[in-house]
């Protein structure tokens, strides 16, 4: 990815009163964001890692550190030494639903989710998910599988809206469903 895809997750994450997360990508992310806002300066800043620490990266560590997350697992708590641990707590699959209608119901800002598909088609199929964000990259990640389950939810989706980071990436936002997705993101490949 690079630096209009970070900003993009920045100003996500800077909208929202908390981040709603699967156990996987919480785990993945607890390991990763808490370390690069204070990280040291890379010795190349030209290298392509250095990336990971601009300081739109640094904002967005210490935005995701300062946030609550709740985390929807059935894995029981995160570990005392996680170093989120003191913001996040650990909600049960079946109660994620629940929870979801009561933030809604508060109207006090976005709860954004990144990663945890699993987690958040649950969601979508009962009409809980508002806007639906795609980043389209050539870099996969996990093991595949189904990125939205319609499962009889038809017409609830609005015409997509298309945000071009770079080359190969887009955000597709209000998506209609995976299968136009791959359609827009197979176009634009085509045509360049």
């Amino acid at each position: 990815m690079d630096a209009a895809f970070d900003q993009a997750n920045l100003e996500s994450i800077s909208a929202a009163k908390a981040v709603l997360l699967g156990r996987d990508s919480y785990d993945g992310f607890s390991s990763y964001w808490p370390y690069i806002a204070d990280a040291p300066e890379p010795a190349d800043p030209k290298a392509r890692e250095a990336r990971a620490f601009s300081h739109i990266n640094r904002e967005m560590s210490r935005r995701y550190n300062a946030l609550p997350k709740i985390v929807v697992s059935d894995r029981g708590p995160v570990a005392a030494d996680n170093p989120w641990v003191q913001t996040t707590t650990v909600i049960p699959r079946a109660q994620a639903a629940r929870w979801v209608t009561e933030v809604k119901q508060e109207h006090g800002g976005d709860v954004v989710v990144f990663g945890s598909r699993r987690m958040w088609n649950g969601l979508l199929l009962k009409g809980l998910v508002d806007e639906l964000h795609f980043m389209v990259s050539p870099t996969v990640l996990g093991k595949g599988g189904k990125t939205v389950h319609h499962r009889g939810r038809t017409g609830a989706y609005r015409k997509p809206t298309i945000r071009e980071f770079f080359e190969c990436a887009a955000s597709i936002s209000d998506s209609r469903l995976a299968t136009e997705c791959h359609r827009i993101s197979h176009h634009m490949h085509r045509g360049r």
